[in-house]
């Protein structure tokens, strides 16, 4: 069920809102709606992988993987140069 919000958009945003309105033929909530699901999307997905180990790894595990994870990345940034 949906419900009715309230809230407000600068100028820009509004005529880009009016412009994928036209030419996707699309209501604009849909637009907005799709638009939120897919910023959710990109900004929660490494947390959400990451978070999926919460509560299930001991201090030490825990603490392993970061190093891990660090390590992995400075080695990247190392192969880069």
């Amino acid at each position: 069920m949906k419900r009715a919000v309230n809230f407000r958009l600068n100028q820009e945003a509004i005529k880009i809102l009016l412009v994928l309105n036209q030419q996707l033929h699309l209501s604009k909530t849909e637009i907005l709606e799709r638009a939120l699901y897919r910023y959710a999307e990109r900004k929660l997905k490494t947390k959400v992988g990451l978070l999926k180990y919460a509560g299930t790894l001991d201090h030490e595990q825990a603490d392993k993987m970061l190093v891990d994870i660090k390590q992995s990345r400075v080695s990247k940034d190392h192969k880069r140069f």
